[in-house]
Formats: C-alpha cells, structure tokens, sequence
C-alpha cells in the first residue's frame, strides 16, 4: 500500500491522505488536529497501478478541486508519504515518522513550488430515493381499505457547499431519518454495573440515576 499525504495549509492540524494499494483499490481520508482521520470522505480522484517483474508502481492524479488552500501566489503546502511493504511488515517513509510519534499533520515536510493556482467553491449533490413497506394484519380482515400492507416512498437531496477556503454550508431537503447514527444499545446481563464515560470520569447506570435525580432537585 502506498499512501501520500498532503497538507495545504501546512498548519500542523490538517490535511488529507490518499491511500492506493497494489491492487489498485483507493481509500482516503481527512486529517484533523494532526491526529484523527475521518475516512467517511470521499474525494474524487484518479490512480492506476502497474505490475512487472521488478514489483509494482502506482499513478495518482489529485484535482486541486478536491483540496481546500488559501488564497496566495506562493504555497508551502507539507507533504509525506509512506509505503507499506506487507511481506517484511514494515512502512517506509518520505519524511521520518518514529512509532512512539502520534502526530501526522505536524510531521510532514515541505513542498513548495506551486504556484498560480486559484481555490475554487466547492458543491457537491447527493439526492436519494427512499422506499419503504410495512405488513401489518389489519384488525378486521373485511375492510376493503386496509389489507395490511402499506407502501410509502421519499425523495430528498443533501446539499454542501463551499462558501470559502475554511467555511462551507451544509443543508439538506427532506432528510433521510433512516441514516441518521444511532448510540448502540447496551445490554448487560451480569449481575455488574454498565459504567459511562462523561466528561473523562466513569459513572456507573445507578449513580448517573442518582446524579440525573439530584439535579432535577436542585
């Protein structure tokens, strides 16, 4: 696996990676404050890979439409890249990054030279079709009106766009409830406690209750 990352405003904080492997599979992500990576985006970008006897080689193409930078006549974006060579279980990288590191924003070197590009707003549409059919056994199996199936069906489109290099507008238009995440439920059959975290201390279901109660006193 091959991966390149690139940060244009060169920050320490953010950035984006793209990753291709030998089999020519693409994955990418979005860094923020130099360590998380959200890999829920998904930028458009192009890459093909080569095999021969000497190994394999990989070509990426990256539109600058994919990658927010602000507005200047000389950029110093930073830049790294990694290999990941799978049968020594190693990574070899453009720019040093030890294993006792947890940064990847801020370790990151220099890449200079581009020049004469514009930051262009970005709009991005995602309209979706939603179905749905529900089989419920009608209380009376005589009514005409009610045979117990029902259908229903929804339209609607997601809406992002970029205002500026560092603010963009999100909004939706009849949104799908049915992507909406969810906290998983917890079920505990031991005779333990399920413990929560909340603001960096653990509490336990009884004493968040008592807690929860106490305050509503107040």
């Amino acid at each position: 696996m091959f991966t390149i990352q690139l940060s244009p405003y060169h920050d320490g904080l953010t950035g984006a990676l793209f990753q291709i492997s030998a089999a020519g599979v693409q994955r990418d992500a979005v860094i923020s404050n130099d360590v998380y990576t959200d890999y829920s985006w998904e930028g458009v970008w192009e890459s093909a890979v080569w095999m021969d006897g000497q190994g394999w080689s990989a070509e990426i193409r990256i539109p600058f439409s994919q990658l927010r930078f602000p507005a200047s006549e000389n950029h110093l974006w930073g830049i790294n890249a990694s290999r990941f060579i799978h049968r020594k279980n190693e990574s070899v990288w453009l720019h040093p990054v030890k294993k006792t590191d947890s940064g990847t924003a801020s370790r990151m070197d220099n890449l200079d030279g581009i020049n004469g590009i514009e930051a262009r707003r970005h709009l991005e549409l995602l309209p979706y079709v939603a179905g749905r059919t529900e089989f419920i056994e009608p209380m009376s199996p005589d009514d005409p009106f009610n045979d117990g199936s029902r259908q229903f069906a929804s339209t609607g489109i997601d809406i992002k766009y970029g205002l500026s290099s560092n603010f963009t507008l999100d909004a939706t238009i009849n949104p799908d409830f049915g992507q909406v995440e969810v906290d998983p439920a917890v079920v505990n059959l031991t005779a333990f406690e399920t413990y929560f975290r909340k603001s960096g201390r653990s509490f336990s279901k009884g004493q968040y209750l008592r807690q929860f109660r106490a305050h509503r006193l107040q």
